[in-house]
């Protein structure tokens, strides 16, 4: 008879010991094998690597293998997750954000498996390997109830050695001096308020990340009414007060229609004199503004919907502001500003209504109708031109019209199944599309050629716009804008810095732009840094429509008392300085340093105070 082989059995200190020092060790690879050291020294490594261990101490076989191992595949997967993030949008992750895009996510699958990298799957298969060998792993009886309290003193142990290392991570935190007055440049601003997911991740870490993530988005307490009424002294203390002031261009479009376009992806790479001729010349010759910057935030293209729609900054603390907020109360929109006028004010885009919660999130800013597939009729992934075909024969043009047209051909996925796998109509658009692009530029990127094909679809809705207005006699009414909801998503540094070589010309898969043209313009370069939030209070200054200054963010690009404020993230600009947000330092200044500084201040604060805004729904007082 044959017996079952057993498992081999060491004494059960040395299980314990070759289980911690295996799991510690996983960990540690883990980590440095994704992310260089944090600023802060890797204490909160330490401190998880201790309360890991402490479990491992203070369970009994086999649960603190089990303990173990779970938390270091979790802890994988967190880690490995976050750097895919990165690769394919050059930014970090709220939980809450993840879970609220995981239909984007399941759409786009493709783009995610192709920013995997060997290094990825080697580190799982390792991984699998080493626990397998730690399965095997079998202690020996322990002999009395001593050898269990020497186990629980291990546990205590390694307890105060996570304690240890929070102590000296905050203590570090702590000890920096910041200036009261300037509190807003310290890393203790950043830890508490993780302005930047980017910059904080780079100085304290994944692990911190992860504890201020649990912190601000899932055990914050709420509020209570005095801590309400202080954040609306300070939301109101923030908002710019002073009244707009007439300028050269005010009133300028008074009466005419505008279509505007928030383009999906579309970079300066796209607008070439070959392969988009029309938009091309309505930069050239329209009003251009060179300086723009389209921030990629959490919500991706729905923060874009956000700012371009109220003039005001989402929130940054994990959630997606249309969504979580589709509710709250907004005085001012792109939409009531144009109802005000007597215009009739529809959205419409080549997707669904229910994604990002655009159904509601529109008719609470006031378009009085939303045209999605289900209005349209095409079936899903269907082209810009070809929707555009249909939408322009929807407008009743019998009085004056807004119309804001979200596109989508220039959307992940760039693979070569992203040109075919549509309807017959669009899938013959984009390969005649691929086929200029590659006979213009052979050299580039295959994905980046399917980017260029995709995008070129714009091109072609613009084109169909302007003709269309063009037969009715009504184009000198019409007035379009143009503007990218954020860089193109998913390419490499090495694609990057290749495609911008390649298309010095005329740009890079980064650079946004924004422009606007009308007949009765002249071409314009106006070079003065925006951002999102200042289109809506300069479209209204263009179209003479009132807008309270203390209800918005953002400001005219014309008004001449405005300095400009462009971030991207790793630098804020104005006309007055340049200011670098990882070495804090200055540059480029027109103005004294402390000046700088304290204009600067208010411009760090953004995204602080219109958090307030949103959870307290400021507004609706």
């Amino acid at each position: 008879m044959k017996t079952k082989k057993s498992k081999p059995a060491v004494s059960p200190l040395a299980y314990k010991l070759i289980l911690s020092a295996g799991i510690t060790l996983l960990l540690i690879s883990i980590h440095y094998s994704y992310f260089s050291p944090a600023g802060y020294g890797d204490w909160m490594l330490g401190a998880l690597a201790a309360l890991i261990n402490c479990l491992i101490w203070g369970l009994r076989a086999p649960w603190d293998k089990l303990a173990g191992q779970l938390c270091t595949l979790l802890y994988f997967l967190y880690i490995a997750g976050q750097s895919l993030y990165y690769r394919l949008f050059g930014q970090y992750i709220f939980l809450s954000t993840a879970i609220g895009l995981r239909s984007e996510a399941t759409q786009n699958l493709g783009a995610g498996f192709s920013a995997v990298l060997p290094q990825d799957w080697q580190f799982l298969i390792a991984l699998i390997l080493i626990f397998l060998l730690l399965t095997t792993l079998k202690p020996q009886p322990a002999p009395d109830g001593k050898r269990r309290m020497k186990f629980f003193l291990g546990a205590f142990i390694w307890l105060g050695l996570s304690m240890a290392c929070s102590l000296v991570f905050y203590g570090k935190l702590n000890a920096e001096e910041a200036d009261k007055f300037y509190y807003t440049y310290s890393d203790q601003y950043l830890y508490e308020h993780v302005s930047s997911p980017r910059q904080f991740v780079e100085l304290f870490g994944p692990e911190a990340f992860f504890l201020r993530d649990l912190k601000l988005n899932q055990l914050e307490p709420l509020r209570f009414r005095s801590q309400k009424r202080q954040a609306q002294e300070e939301i109101a203390a923030y908002l710019q007060s002073a009244p707009t002031q007439p300028n050269a261009q005010t009133g300028l479009f008074k009466g005419k229609n505008l279509i505007f376009f928030e383009a999906e992806s579309l970079t300066q790479a796209v607008i070439d004199p070959l392969l988009t001729p029309t938009l091309y010349q309505l930069q050239q010759k329209g009003y251009n503004f060179v300086n723009y910057t389209a921030p990629l935030l959490q919500g991706s293209t729905s923060d874009a919907d956000f700012m371009l729609n109220l003039s005001l900054m989402p929130n940054n603390e994990g959630v997606i502001a249309m969504q979580q907020y589709a509710g709250n109360t907004y005085p001012v929109s792109l939409a009531k500003g144009f109802a005000s006028q007597g215009y009739s004010a529809i959205a419409a885009h080549n997707g669904t209504k229910e994604f990002y919660n655009r159904d509601q999130f529109y008719a609470q800013i006031g378009y009085e109708d939303f045209w999605d597939l289900g209005v349209l009729g095409p079936e899903y992934g269907t082209s810009d031109a070809v929707c555009m075909e249909i939408i322009e024969w929807m407008i009743d043009d019998s009085q004056p019209f807004f119309l804001y047209d979200i596109t989508y051909s220039g959307h992940q996925g760039y693979e070569q199944s992203d040109l075919t796998d549509h309807n017959a109509e669009t899938a013959r658009e984009y390969a005649a599309s691929y086929a200029k692009v590659s006979q213009r530029y052979p050299q580039l990127d295959e994905q980046v050629k399917v980017y260029l094909a995709k995008s070129m679809s714009l091109d072609l809705a613009v084109a169909s716009v302007i003709d269309h207005f063009q037969q009715k006699g009504t184009l000198d009414q019409l007035v379009i804008a143009v503007a990218g909801d954020h860089r193109a998503k998913g390419f490499s540094e090495t694609v990057i810095e290749q495609t911008a070589k390649q298309l010095a010309t005329h740009g890079s898969l980064e650079e946004v732009p924004f422009f606007m043209w009308s007949p009765s313009i002249e071409g314009q370069t106006i070079e003065k840094p925006g951002t999102d939030i200042d289109v809506l209070p300069t479209l209204f200054n263009l179209f003479a429509i009132d807008v309270q200054p203390e209800l918005i963010m953002g400001h005219d690009f014309f008004d001449p008392r405005y300095p400009g404020y462009a971030d991207d993230d790793r630098q804020i600009l104005t006309n007055n300085y340049r200011y670098d947000k990882q070495t804090r330092k200055f540059s480029d200044l027109n103005i004294p340093l402390q000046q700088a500084m304290e204009e600067n201040e208010h411009w760090l604060r953004i995204h602080e105070i219109a958090n307030l805004i949103l959870k307290y729904d400021y507004f609706a007082e």
